[in-house]
């Protein structure tokens, strides 16, 4: 049963934010939707939270089946924040787990930094604040009854029952990083993650979408865990020799000609202690899917039996045989777009050339046998087992201190 994902714009924005699209873009390559309803409720000029959180509730509870994980962004994250506060349980139980954005928690303060005091009181006085809306292209006179209705909320909601990650940028103008350092210290269930970007997270997209990932568990979700699950075979279990052999036919199947012969893949699993997962159909107890990686990270093999190819099977082994090795590499046709946006989401960067890789592994003590490497479009061709030429992507995992530094990835302070 696939979960549904409900992106909550900010005060100003609309459902076709930057944000949003992105995201969307994102969650689709996985085979998942993006719900983003309109919270410019009962219309912008007439906004009030009471009004959008009603139109969320209603949203929510179209849908009783499936799982709900939410995404607040700016004013959204309120929403989201103040819904779990407000709602009944049987609506709330639908929620689980809560990303925000930048979230927006004092309102009045937001608004300060905005207007000045001048500018607050002159909106009391007047009853309306001229405003230009920017995603809808029009001008408002925004009513003060916002402003009245927001007091009847606290200011950081701590009732949050549900693990709640906050990426917050530090170079934010908007709204106070500080706010969400707040909500973390006083909240449970809560992460808090500061990044070097503005309230709009533009230039942190990559880093929110690789969070949001891991975070709500995508790889997982993309199969029904339901009707699969993962296991590493253990040399010495009962069941090793069998499950072996299984796994064997599967990769025979699925590389055809290309097949390497089954006495060197048994001697290599033996000799070099390579790993081998498998997935297995819990409602048949069938192995359908099975992947070897070897000790210094290169996945040697991954096979899907015909039947079960396309349901995610193959993107659930390669994440999940990443949680025992440290640093990996492997190699990705360029047409599977789906497999490459888990692997960018895992921690998968591309390789441009073949300096940079063995610059990278050779931190690692490895230095792989590449073939011949072409340096446009971060790909490379080699011949097969079968002499048949390939085109392949080149990805490489950074896992562990030693090469995170290497890439200078994630730049973030993390407050956890």
């Amino acid at each position: 049963m696939k979960p549904r994902f409900i992106y909550l714009h900010g005060f100003g924005s609309s459902p076709d934010s930057a944000k949003s699209h992105y995201l969307r873009d994102q969650l689709s390559i996985l085979g998942f939707e993006l719900e983003s309803p309109d919270l410019n409720q009962p219309s912008f000029d007439r906004l009030t939270m009471t009004a959008m959180l009603e139109h969320l509730d209603k949203v929510i509870n179209s849908d009783h089946a499936r799982p709900v994980y939410l995404i607040g962004a700016s004013m959204g994250g309120q929403v989201a924040l103040h819904y779990m506060n407000k709602f009944s349980e049987k609506s709330k139980s639908l929620v689980k787990k809560i990303l925000l954005l930048a979230p927006s928690f004092d309102f009045m303060d937001n608004r300060t930094r905005q207007l000045g005091e001048s500018g607050l009181a002159d909106w009391r006085k007047r009853g309306f604040l001229p405003w230009t809306h920017l995603d809808h292209q029009k001008d408002y006179n925004l009513h003060y009854g916002l402003v009245e209705d927001m007091l009847k909320y606290e200011k950081f909601p701590t009732n949050i029952q549900v693990p709640t990650f906050v990426i917050h940028g530090y170079k934010d103008k908007h709204v106070d990083h500080r706010q969400s350092i707040i909500f973390h210290q006083n909240t449970e269930l809560t992460h808090l993650r500061l990044v070097d970007s503005d309230h709009s997270l533009k230039s942190a997209l990559p880093e929110v979408w690789r969070t949001m990932f891991d975070f709500f568990d995508l790889a997982n979700l993309v199969v029904d865990a339901t009707k699969f699950h993962i296991l590493r075979l253990e040399p010495g279990s009962i069941d090793y020799s069998i499950e072996l052999n299984e796994c064997l036919n599967i990769l025979e199947s699925s590389y055809g000609e290309r097949f390497i012969p089954r006495e060197v893949h048994l001697d290599r699993i033996a000799r070099e202690k390579r790993s081998v997962y498998s997935v297995m159909d819990n409602t048949t107890g069938e192995i359908i899917g099975c992947t070897i990686v070897n000790r210094v990270g290169k996945r040697c093999a991954i096979g899907v039996k015909s039947g079960h190819r396309g349901m995610g099977v193959g993107p659930l082994l390669v994440c999940s045989s990443l949680l025992e090795i440290r640093n990996q590499y492997t190699e990705i046709a360029e047409s599977n777009k789906k497999m490459a946006s888990i692997l960018g989401a895992c921690g998968f960067t591309y390789c441009r050339d073949e300096a940079e890789l063995r610059n990278l592994l050779a931190l690692s003590g490895s230095v792989p046998d590449l073939g011949a490497i072409t340096n446009d479009s971060y790909s490379y061709s080699r011949l097969s087992n079968s002499r048949t030429q390939l085109r392949h992507e080149f990805i490489l995992l950074v896992k562990g201190d030693p090469l995170e530094q290497a890439v200078s990835r994630f730049k973030a302070n993390i407050i956890s």
